[in-house]
């Protein structure tokens, strides 16, 4: 009599490994589908966060902060040196860089 229960235990076990196997698989391979649906079909709005009064106190902290215009008329700042170069015109190659190229089969699912 134990030996029959411990032989349903042990297929009880490999048919809920398997489920557990199939169940992993399925959610695998819907997960990038499933994923992507949900983007398109919320709303923008529902996208964005609320501010909170957190963050408007601390926008408010920074619109009192008055700076010092006299640094600029300092020697210090005189003596800063710009060490940037100039960026010289680039030939347009194509009008719209972002536009698929021709001839190129580009993915369209949704």
């Amino acid at each position: 009599m134990q030996e029959t229960t411990k032989s349903k235990l042990n297929i009880f076990i490999i048919i809920a490994i398997f489920i557990a196997i199939g169940v992993a698989g399925y959610m695998y391979i819907t997960r990038d589908q499933s994923s992507s649906d949900l983007l398109i079909a919320m709303p923008s709005d529902a996208m964005a966060t609320p501010v909170d009064g957190a963050f408007l106190s601390a926008l408010l902290e920074l619109k009192k902060i008055q700076l010092d215009k006299s640094i600029f008329e300092g020697k210090v700042w005189a003596s800063l040196h710009d060490f940037s170069k100039p960026l010289e015109p680039q030939e347009k190659i194509r009008p719209n860089p972002f536009a698929p190229l021709d001839g190129v089969a580009t993915s369209t699912q949704r």
